[in-house]
């Protein structure tokens, strides 16, 4: 379930940019394409780093500085995001168009791809602490359950 979620959630999401390439600026099919499959690659891979070096889910999550990792975790993951959408980017600008680009000036960009990592990032963070809490919750209430049987 987790893979359907991630595959369909970055897809969703990323059917807006290749809309927004595609037919605001004119980007080619190709480069659509490539668009699409390579933003559904880099949510997928930054968040599921993330799944990989988070152990603590659920409860944990309401445990004394847990919102304080969450915000840090967040904001390393949205530069991880901008950093590998502006590497796409500079792609795009040299290997493609042909265009001569700075490729730190690149690199830095941050209004566009920071703030849009910065809400996926939030959002995505959040459901999987959310749903892993809900099924701590679930699998808690259906022990004490058993335990009330038993008394």
């Amino acid at each position: 379930m987790y893979w359907k979620f991630q595959l369909i959630g970055w897809s969703l999401a990323s059917i807006y940019w290749v809309y927004h390439c595609y037919f605001i600026n004119n980007c080619s099919l190709s480069w659509t394409i490539f668009s699409f499959v390579s933003d559904v690659l880099i949510g997928i891979s930054i968040t599921h780093l993330y799944k990989l070096n988070n152990k603590k889910s659920g409860l944990e999550l309401f445990k004394k500085g847990s919102i304080f990792r969450l915000a840090i975790s967040i904001i390393v993951l949205s530069v991880l995001f901008m950093l590998l959408v502006n590497l796409r980017r500079h792609l795009y600008w040299v290997v493609y168009i042909g265009q001569n680009r700075d490729f730190l000036e690149t690199m830095l960009f941050w209004d566009p791809p920071l703030v849009t990592g910065l809400r996926l990032m939030s959002i995505w963070v959040l459901a999987y602490h959310l749903y892993h809490y809900y099924n701590q919750q679930i699998a808690l209430t259906e022990h004490n359950a058993e335990l009330s049987i038993l008394a």
